[in-house]
């Protein structure tokens, strides 16, 4: 992933690009840097470092991934302002693709899959946010009950997690409109030529 050290009005901040598009993205939308001067600098700075950089002084604003920016806020080092993702609207910055190939010869793993995934969705929605951090936190060994609490808390409160496998046409546009603003992309994709919701949809269909 390349990375890149934003500035904007003389204040530094580390970001992936993908991160800096969508601020770039968002805040264009709402006409905040009419008049502002930006720019990008490369940096080799890596993405998992950006955090630690920052609490060391090195730039004014970073991005962080939980429960990384919990962290930061419990020692002190700095305070979570703003959620990208809510701030940006639906983006299916997770996604599974399959080539169409696949998806012709073994469309029963692939409902397997989606109904796994359904499930997880779905006791997401219903578990408390204690259960949600016992659940994750074999995963995340460094960080307490507490924290994992706090970060499933915010996460539930901007809506982070998707209630359903339905990839919808509104998210796929946001997704294009970043990278269109990173650069990255020359021509948008037609929704009905590259997602295919089927499988979802009779997964969906069939808890209902």
């Amino acid at each position: 992933m390349k990375k890149l050290a934003l500035e904007v009005a003389g204040r530094i901040a580390y970001l992936g690009i993908g991160v800096a598009s969508a601020i770039l993205f968002i805040l264009y939308n709402k006409d905040v840097f009419m008049g502002w001067f930006y720019r990008y600098h490369d940096t080799d700075k890596q993405f998992a470092a950006m955090a630690g950089a920052f609490a060391a002084g090195e730039a004014d604003f970073t991005t962080a991934f939980e429960p990384t920016a919990t962290q930061l806020e419990k020692e002190g080092t700095g305070y979570i302002v703003t959620s990208i993702g809510k701030d940006s609207g639906k983006i299916p910055y997770t996604a599974y693709s399959a080539t169409k190939s696949y998806m012709k010869d073994n469309k029963e793993v692939l409902e397997k899959f989606t109904r796994a995934l359904y499930k997880a969705q779905m006791w997401c929605k219903d578990a408390t946010d204690k259960e949600i951090a016992e659940a994750i936190q074999p995963y995340f060994e460094d960080n307490s009950i507490d924290e994992l609490v706090t970060v499933a808390k915010q996460y539930r409160k901007i809506g982070a997690w998707c209630e359903n496998p339905y990839f919808k046409e509104e998210s796929l546009n946001n997704l294009m409109k970043v990278m269109e603003t990173a650069g990255e992309l020359e021509k948008e994709a037609p929704y009905d030529k590259i997602v295919d919701t089927s499988i979802a949809q009779d997964v969906i269909d069939e808890n209902k």
